[in-house]
């Protein structure tokens, strides 16, 4: 730590105003801890109780907001923006002029690309990438090693699955849910409380605003396009109007339940403009 590096302190009736990162009176009388081994750059704004750990990496002009924590060898970019109580995880690393929300957490080793957004409370997973000038809305949440790219939006209380990639510029709306493994492609946009399942694939460029997901009495259902998941089956809705009954005879479903789920076949098949009868 670099003692004569002039950093900013709030103080109160006047504003941020500089001291040395050497007057320790002064970072202790705001209960701020930074480790002997923590860089600070030029101009930094530490708030109170602020945490800044082992070999972590704070650049110029940044902004560390009151109780926030900065893991072990964490970088913070030049003018980023750390947001009140957010958690900045072990060598996660933050670009250049993002801004982190309050109550933010960015999980071990993820990446956040420069100038992007992270709202109120969102949740970024392990090793997960934020490409540049990307948008997760509050309370969002991004699954360990999921990808967003460039400029991409994910709306207020979406759900990103484990390795799901969301494509550059994509848009996902407000609640929708990305299952593990999805593919979404660049420019693509998923309306709100829209639901993605495993392993789907959503074309460059494609518009999806209408999909339905139910919970039944067994598995849970989802259907987009011209698919449908049950479970872990995955098929398109001509097929799982022809062979319901018997997937449900493997999976050991009574009658009465064979029943139920032939309703739901029956009803999306009836959206999407093909015939229910076998």
């Amino acid at each position: 730590m670099e003692n004569s590096t002039t950093i900013y302190l709030y103080v109160s009736g006047e504003g941020w105003k500089p001291f040395l990162l050497s007057n320790t009176d002064e970072l202790q009388k705001r209960n701020i801890v930074i480790s002997p081994s923590a860089q600070i750059g030029y101009a930094a704004r530490i708030g109170y109780a602020a945490r800044i750990g082992d070999a972590a990496q704070i650049g110029d002009e940044a902004r560390i907001g009151n109780a926030a924590q900065i893991g072990y060898a964490a970088r913070i970019g030049d003018e980023a923006q750390i947001g009140d109580a957010a958690r900045i995880g072990n060598e996660a690393r933050i670009g250049n002029a993002a801004r982190i929300g309050d109550e933010a957490q960015i999980g071990n080793a993820a990446q956040i690309g420069y100038a992007a957004r992270i709202g109120y409370a969102a949740q970024i997973g392990y090793a997960a990438r934020i490409g540049y000038a990307a948008r997760i809305g509050n309370e969002a949440r991004i699954g360990d090693e999921a990808q967003i790219g460039d400029a991409a939006r994910i709306g207020d209380e979406a759900q990103i699955g484990y390795a799901a990639q969301i494509g550059d510029e994509a848009q996902i709306g407000d609640e929708a849910q990305i299952g593990y493994a999805a593919q979404i492609g660049d420019e693509a946009q998923i309306g709100d409380a829209a639901r993605i399942g495993y392993a789907a694939q959503i074309e460059e460029k494609e518009i999806l605003i209408k999909s339905i997901f139910i919970t039944g009495t067994a598995h849970t259902v989802t259907w987009w396009k011209d698919t449908i998941q049950i479970g872990c089956q995955r098929h398109d809705v001509k097929w799982w109007v022809e062979n319901f009954e018997s997937v449900g005879r493997d999976y050991g479903y009574t009658q009465e339940r064979i029943d139920e789920y032939g309703n739901y076949i029956k009803a999306i098949a009836q959206l999407a403009g093909i015939s229910a009868t076998v």
